[in-house]
């Protein structure tokens, strides 16, 4: 792995948690994520969105919640939107850009 693929994902990371922020409090779908994502653009498959959105859970930052039909469904908990909002230190592994405006 190098340095590049390493920032991809953590960049990739953050918007993920962006996105969901901004689909609270009803969260999205994979689908829906994914196609946002791309719309950067951003390079990723399914396969890889779903890695992130595991390496995200096990962070205790978002939900998943599996769909009769196979799909996922994701939401934030309250320590992603802590996290977006600015509330507490971002963790490793995830490109959150410092925050330039008044504290």
């Amino acid at each position: 792995m190098n340095d590049h693929q390493q920032s991809q994902r953590e960049y990739t990371r953050w918007l993920i948690l962006l996105t969901l922020s901004n689909a609270r409090s009803l969260g999205a779908s994979e689908g829906l994520i994914l196609t946002t994502l791309q719309s950067i653009p951003v390079q990723l498959t399914a396969l890889e969105l779903r890695r992130e959105f595991d390496y995200l859970q096990d962070k205790k930052l978002l939900e998943i919640t599996q769909q009769h039909t196979g799909r996922w469904f994701i939401k934030l908990t309250s320590d992603g939107v802590d996290i977006v909002e600015y509330v507490v230190e971002c963790p490793k592994g995830i490109a959150r850009p410092e925050r330039y405006w008044g504290q």
